[in-house]
């Protein structure tokens, strides 16, 4: 099953301190060796795999990816893969055939942005109820943040959705 995160803020309250934390013990053999997290990083401009990584690629179309995960080596270790950036990469999925389940974050406020992900084709995707989706952290029904930046309150929700050709898959 392949995963995809579109905004960050699905996990707790501070998704940024979670989501390094999640990664940095993700990086350690000792994780790797649980039968814990493999490590694909997808990048133009990295030429050398970063420490614990186990894959590197410049290929944006995923099909070097898509070979990895399915190749003898690694088909019986890897169950989902879950996407955390950037906008080409989100854009690129939305569009796959993989079996996959897209998680938006929608903020109630209005952001200059130097970057927009498409929107989803909704004939080709369904929205999925959060509680029903018990297989990862999803903040269920609205939810309130203060934008320490601005300090103002910030209303946000989240969202999940299935590609319709796949939905039986979860």
């Amino acid at each position: 099953m392949i995963s995809t995160i579109k905004k960050y803020a699905i996990f707790e309250k501070n998704p940024f301190r979670y989501l390094k934390r999640v990664f940095n013990e993700c990086r350690t053999d000792g994780f790797h060796k649980a039968g814990g997290f493999h490590w694909a990083v997808i990048s133009k401009s990295l030429k050398e795999k970063p420490e614990g990584a186990d894959f590197l690629s410049a290929d944006y179309n995923m099909k070097e990816l898509d070979d990895w995960i399915n190749s003898e080596e690694m088909r019986s270790k890897i169950g989902r893969v879950i996407i955390l950036g950037g906008v080409p990469m989100y854009n690129l999925l939305m569009t796959l055939p993989f079996p996959s389940r897209y998680f938006m974050t929608v903020i109630d406020h209005d952001f200059i942005a130097d970057r927009k992900i498409d929107q989803l084709d909704m004939s080709k995707w369904k929205r999925i109820e959060t509680a029903s989706v018990t297989d990862l952290p999803v903040l269920v029904g609205p939810q309130r943040e203060v934008d320490q930046i601005r300090n103002m309150l910030i209303n946000f929700s989240s969202l999940v959705f299935g590609s319709l050709s796949t939905l039986n898959t979860y």
